[in-house]
């Protein structure tokens, strides 16, 4: 079976990584965008699998759906992302909500984000309300998609949140449109491997004959 050689490796140290946890337990101040185009600021102070509470500065405690969070990123990096923001004006005129049932999102497989993060290819990520980034994949897991921007800020996107990624040609990297395309299998760590013939010169399919079943009557 063909595959991308180290994704599995990837995807066994990486995969099960959380932000949310990584901040709750530092206590660090976040800034996180929510659906409705609104930023909040302030401290993870519980998380739980579908939810997260957060300590606001004025002190009051939000508890959030995650669902409703796009990305989030330090606080102290808020003004280089924000400066590197911009916005599709006819996505956001859709008015687009979160997407809850996992079934309808628009899903990147992980075999093309490992790809494209190896191959650090500039890419275009869209979210569901039109904010649109520039930037490289620095990681990923099953939940998030570090995003490093140019001047190597990064920004943790949420996958539910993602609506388009492309290259600056327009090349769509959503799972819709690799179904077809399959450019992982152009990258220099895909590996098809030979057939077993080749593998294993000279083997020859041997028929086998099965006995044939005798019935006492």
């Amino acid at each position: 079976m063909a595959f991308l050689a180290g994704l599995n490796d990837y995807l066994l140290k990486k995969y099960r990584h959380s932000t949310f946890e990584e901040a709750a337990a530092t206590g660090a101040p976040y800034c996180l965008h929510l659906h409705g185009h609104t930023t909040l600021q302030g401290t993870l102070a519980e998380n739980s699998a579908y939810d997260v509470v957060v300590a606001a500065a004025d002190g009051a405690r939000l508890e959030l759906p995650k669902p409703r969070i796009k990305m989030l990123y330090p606080a102290a990096d808020a003004q280089p992302v924000q400066a590197q923001l911009t916005v599709d004006a006819d996505v956001a005129a859709r008015q687009l909500e979160p997407i809850v049932t996992v079934k309808q999102r628009y899903f990147v497989k992980n075999k093309t984000l490992f790809h494209l993060m190896r191959s650090q290819e500039e890419l275009l990520i869209t979210l569901l309300e039109g904010e649109v980034l520039k930037g490289l994949i620095h990681s990923f897991s099953r939940y998030e998609v570090t995003f490093a921007l140019k001047d190597e800020t990064q920004v943790v996107i949420l996958r539910h949140a993602i609506l388009g990624i492309r290259n600056e040609s327009g090349r769509c990297y959503l799972k819709s449109s690799q179904q077809a395309l399959r450019d992982w299998t152009r990258s220099e760590i895909y590996i098809d491997p030979r057939p077993r013939s080749e593998l294993r010169p000279g083997l020859k399919k041997v028929k086998i004959k099965r006995r044939k079943k005798v019935i006492i009557r």
